[in-house]
């Protein structure tokens, strides 16, 4: 990774240097300076690849807990309400056993939306979900790219910063694991990121309108995942206001509130409605209570597992993750420094991303439970590590920082080479998992342990249809063969595909 878009000639850190060092990259051919562009972005792509075609190669809409035993489905309904002419369907009658509930009024449908435009085009339900898995994890990629391109000018920082968080350890439980889309809206942070930091940079309606869009499509994928957010979104927006000024630093929340009306027709329901829901009985059972659920921290900093997406809801762990963990142990040393040399604006951004990231872990721990008891509001959240889905972004961030504070260019080096070793171990993995499975070396589904039944012990499954299995068979079932358990989800939505609420085929319908 030696591609270099911009000249060593600058500030320590791209985004906090002076308005002399903001001239621009030393004078080069221009065909050859689009060339190293397109080039540092190809990278990017290519480090996302591994992870994407992970998702469209196995059926990881079977293999997580929750994509088939609920995703799946609501996408089904989505389409099926849609195809009944509602511009945005709110109410879904086929749940509950046919009484009905608002289940999009409360649950971001920015997923099922996306679902259902793949669907259109043809392909199956289980498909989509994959489709849309696996351009959220190009999109992660790509996005850390570009925020840490913007941050620290340098492509070879930036392509180490877009490893680490696109192989973080929990962005792929999310996608691969639980099969939530909260992932979706994680990988969608750096998107965010960069669209406010290039609006502080410079006023422009465009800029204007991406923060927006960004915004809203963060809450409209996960409405928890926007809430997560934003200790890390106050960082940079105080990083944007001393650097850059007060106008700058309204500019960005202009666009933000704009976000907030773009995605209003989803937010005010919610909130007026939010009454006459018990929205607390989602923290009733024991393992969605916070408070009583604590991680340890030798858990915590252990070395992730490589992803093997071949076994069913294989378990990836809680940890923070090796490298990420060094890149925020590194930060109190980094603090120091900037302190010495009164750089006051990058120690804003340095000593905010760092306490995030090391309160976040702390969180996590038995010496936070006070806090978890004494705030009933955070039950809301169901598990602590939820609370970890900034830490990926954090930890990217901190370890672009490393590197460009990097005395010597040989440190500089090996510490991007350190960067790759979790996307190489994932990649590899990934590689010789498939080529195991299809070659059928590897033992029958039957004889893998599954901790599904363990993991949902008390969740109430909502059922499909009389002449189908319900959604709770999908995700606690553990089949001889996955070409049955494909089958039958097929079978599942193609049924759900020709079912209205009266029982009648779709095509007769008017």
């Amino acid at each position: 990774m030696t591609c270099h878009v911009h000249n060593d000639h600058v500030a320590p850190c791209g985004a906090c240097s002076s308005p002399k060092y903001s001239e621009g990259p030393k004078a080069i051919p221009s065909a050859g300076r689009w060339r190293a562009i397109a080039y540092s972005w190809a990278l990017a792509v290519i480090l996302g690849l591994p992870a994407a075609c992970t998702a469209l190669m196995y059926p990881i809409e079977e293999h997580s807990i929750d994509a088939g035993q609920f995703h799946v489905y609501r996408a089904v309904v989505y389409s099926a309400a849609r195809a009944e002419g509602q511009l945005y369907p709110r109410w879904v009658g086929p749940i509950n056993a046919g009484l009905g509930g608002p289940l999009f009024l409360f649950y971001s449908p920015l997923t099922y939306a996306m679902m259902d435009v793949v669907h259109r085009l043809g392909f199956s339900y289980p498909l989509a979900w994959r489709l849309v898995c696996a351009l959220a994890l190009l999109g992660a990629t790509t996005g850390m790219y570009g925020l840490s391109l913007a941050f620290f000018e340098r492509a070879d920082v930036a392509l180490a910063c877009a490893a680490v968080f696109g192989c973080s350890p929990y962005l792929v439980q999310e996608v691969f694991v639980r099969g939530s889309p909260q992932g979706f809206a994680v990988a969608f942070y750096p998107w965010l990121l960069w669209a406010v930091y290039r609006l502080g940079q410079r006023s422009s309606a465009t800029r204007l309108v991406l923060v927006a869009a960004c915004w809203a499509a963060i809450i409209l994928l996960h409405n928890l995942g926007a809430l997560l957010c934003l200790p890390v979104l106050l960082v940079l927006l105080a990083f944007i206001g001393l650097g850059r000024g007060a106008k700058a630093l309204l500019r960005c929340v202009l666009g933000l509130c704009l976000g907030l009306l773009l995605a209003a027709f989803y937010i005010v329901p919610f909130v007026i409605e939010r009454p006459y829901v018990q929205l607390q009985n989602v923290s009733r059972p024991t393992w969605a209570q916070p408070a009583a659920n604590p991680l340890a921290l030798k858990d915590l900093l252990a070395v992730d597992p490589p992803l093997d997406a071949g076994f069913v809801n294989t378990r990836v762990s809680l940890a923070v993750g090796v490298i990420d963990s060094l890149a925020l142990a590194s930060t109190p040393i980094l603090t120091v420094l900037l302190w010495r040399k009164k750089d006051v604006r990058c120690l804003v951004l340095v000593a905010g991303m760092g306490a995030v990231g090391l309160i976040t872990i702390w969180m996590q721990t038995s010496s936070a439970t006070p806090i978890w008891a004494a705030l009933p509001a955070l039950a809301v959240l169901q598990f602590r590590w939820r609370l970890l889905s900034t830490i990926g972004l954090v930890s990217a961030v901190c370890l672009g920082l490393v590197c460009r504070f990097a005395a010597s260019p040989c440190a500089r080096r090996w510490l991007q080479l350190l960067s790759l070793v979790p996307w190489a171990c994932n990649g590899h993995t990934c590689t010789l998992t498939y080529c195991r499975d299809t070659t059928g070396s590897r033992p029958p589904l039957a004889s893998r342990r599954s901790s599904v039944g363990q993991r949902n012990q008390g969740r109430m499954a909502l059922p499909l249809t009389t002449n189908s299995s319900p959604a709770g068979e999908l995700g606690h079932s553990v089949p001889k063969k996955r070409i049955e358990h494909s089958r039958q989800l097929w079978l599942t939505c193609r049924t759900m595909h020709t079912w209205s609420c009266n029982g009648v085929p779709r095509r007769k319908c008017g």
